[in-house]
């Protein structure tokens, strides 16, 4: 984790390639630090699949690890974009019952 803003609490946190990613664990860590989380956010490369009850999730590039996504922008990234396509999501991160989520903030196809 590199510091970006020690008085603002800042940081930047680069996952390794090769391994999934968690939101619990990356919380556990900064509060273990002294630290509290306000906000997270996330961006994402992988491929747009969806589930058989046709909700969306992004595959992320390198390991799989499948993304849920929500919030208001993802009935027009439904709208935009179709199952199968690559691109990258950013947006607010969090862990819920669907798993790891990104509330979709913006995106942009075949990146």
């Amino acid at each position: 984790m590199k510091v970006t803003d020690v008085k603002k609490g800042h940081f930047v946190f680069t996952p390794r390639p090769d391994r999934p990613v968690s939101w619990q664990e990356l919380h556990e860590g900064i509060v273990k630090a002294g630290y509290d989380i306000q906000g997270t956010a996330i961006e994402v490369r992988g491929t747009l699949t969806a589930t058989p009850a046709g909700e969306l999730r992004l595959q992320a590039a390198g390991t799989g690890q499948l993304f849920a996504l929500a919030g208001p922008a993802l009935a027009r990234l439904r709208q935009e974009v179709p199952a199968g396509a690559t691109l990258t999501i950013s947006g607010a991160w969090r862990a819920d019952p669907k798993g790891e989520t990104i509330e979709v903030g913006r995106w942009e196809v075949g990146r």
